[in-house]
């Protein structure tokens, strides 16, 4: 499974137990979890940064283009 599809994935786990879902504040609640999972994925890629063969700024910028797309999947589509 893609890094992508697994954070998307998350997130919207996370989003299931969020409250504010079905509400005008959904889109705030996606914006949150989109932004605690994509730093745990962060987190969890740089403990074991030499297993994956990139340096610390890739890893960084990975995250970074990987947000953007859940983002854009989830709040923008």
């Amino acid at each position: 499974m893609m890094l992508e599809e697994k954070m998307e994935n998350k997130v919207i786990e996370v989003c299931n137990s969020n409250p504010m879902m079905g509400t005008p504040l959904a889109s705030l609640a996606v914006m949150e979890a989109i932004m605690v999972v994509s730093e745990n994925y962060k987190k969890s890629m740089l403990e074991g940064i030499e297993q994956l063969g990139l340096n610390e700024m890739e890893v960084i910028e990975l995250i970074e283009d990987v947000k953007k797309k859940v983002y854009n999947n989830l709040i923008e589509h």
